[in-house]
């Protein structure tokens, strides 16, 4: 079963992305007894306005990444490699790319991105 949860789209501070990304996990897993659950989509915006308490911004894109990575011990999908600015109307759906020349999230990878830019 693979599931996409996005925190962002809760209205929640992106410091507590991560507590409420396991919070929905574990509903899933619960109504789904027996069966494999993967987050094969999580992320937060850097730009394109708020909603409600989330903040679409590179800093708290940052915060709510890091915590999404480190309660899920790095066992989730981010969306998405780079910004889709092909996507319509505009706002926070263009900006969910996390992957930059100085990516940050690379040095806390276990593999790295090495090669991909």
């Amino acid at each position: 079963m693979h599931v996409n949860i996005q925190p962002y789209y809760n209205g929640g501070l992106s410091s507590d992305a991560g507590t409420f990304l396991l919070n929905q996990y574990e509903i899933v897993v619960n109504a789904c007894v027996g069966k494999n659950v993967i987050v094969s989509e999580a992320g937060w915006p850097s730009a394109g306005g708020s909603h409600g308490d989330a903040v679409a911004s590179s800093q708290d894109q940052e915060i709510a990444i890091t915590a999404i990575y480190e309660a899920t011990n790095g066992q989730v999908t981010f969306f998405s490699f780079g910004d889709d600015a092909w996507k319509n109307p505009p706002g926070p759906e263009q900006h969910f790319g996390i992957f930059l020349p100085s990516c940050w999230l690379c040095s806390k990878s276990r593999v790295g991105c090495a090669g991909l830019f």
